[in-house]
């Protein structure tokens, strides 16, 4: 996001009148005339969610896998 902000194509439109920036990953930003606001809402709570099926299932799988192996 660095890169992005902070190379402006110098023949873009308005890339003379908005200083070189970086983008925010959580919080507020002004960027040129425009405000952005980045925050975690519910899409960073489903992928949450998703991770810690995937970690759930594969403990159930190693502990079965471990549990078989024993005998």
């Amino acid at each position: 996001m660095t890169n992005y902000g902070q190379n402006l194509d110098p023949y873009a439109p308005l890339s003379s009148a908005i200083q070189p920036f970086t983008p925010p990953i959580l919080g507020e930003g002004v960027i040129g005339q425009f405000s952005t606001v980045a925050y975690v809402d519910t899409g960073w709570y489903i992928i949450f969610a998703g991770a810690v099926l995937i970690a759930i299932g594969l403990a159930i799988k190693l502990i079965g896998k471990l549990r078989t192996e024993r005998g």
